[in-house]
């Protein structure tokens, strides 16, 4: 079956908007070609950029072929995706293991450690660590973080509930209190009776 300018929606409200001729749906999935773009609309206006992927009708699942951009609602920036990477329509992100994703906006890069699990990243654009995960700041260069650490789409990492030891450049070992941030350029805040 081809498509020319069709207007996709499930019952998830996820709609694709496929503008390009020659489309088709392969054993139930929507084939999406490079430089189409997918709407979220349970995200709160999330849209993503893809380079290839497809699309399940049943599920409401986008999966990336070759990489994507996600610009994320309300003016938050981007997150680039690597490929294979599944966006559902609640806006919720899972990416495949040992792979790496970037906030190029403020020039952040979020890794696996080396147990390869990757990060998870939520409709809002927080990118949680499922495990001690390593975030290259630009002005500071890679620091290694604990478990359930988050990095909001400005690129500050915030400390999980627990606080945790953050690995500094140079094997310097920090122990940080619940709620510490540390921004792109390298600043961290303790909150107020924290340490």
């Amino acid at each position: 079956i081809y498509a020319d300018n069709v207007d996709y929606a499930d019952k998830n409200n996820l709609s694709v908007n496929v503008s390009y001729a020659n489309n088709y749906v392969n054993e139930g999935n929507i084939t999406v070609p490079s430089g189409s773009t997918v709407q979220l609309s349970n995200s709160q206006g999330a849209s993503i950029t893809v380079q290839g992927g497809t699309a399940n009708p049943q599920t409401g699942e986008v999966t990336v072929q070759t990489g994507a951009t996600v610009q994320l609602p309300k003016n938050n920036g981007t997150i680039n995706l690597p490929s294979g990477s599944v966006v559902s329509p609640n806006g919720n992100i899972k990416i495949p293991d040992n792979n790496q994703v970037t906030l190029p906006n403020v020039g952040v890069t979020i890794k696996p450690n080396e147990s390869g699990k990757a990060p998870t990243i939520d409709k809002n654009g927080n990118i949680t660590m499922p495990e001690k995960g390593k975030v290259e700041l630009p002005s500071v260069g890679e620091i290694e973080v604990p478990e359930g650490s988050v990095v909001k789409p400005n690129g500050e990492v915030k400390v999980p509930q627990e606080g945790g030891v953050v690995t500094l450049p140079g094997d310097i070992q920090v122990t940080l209190p619940e709620g510490t941030t540390i921004t792109p350029e390298g600043t961290i805040t303790i909150p107020q009776g924290g340490g």
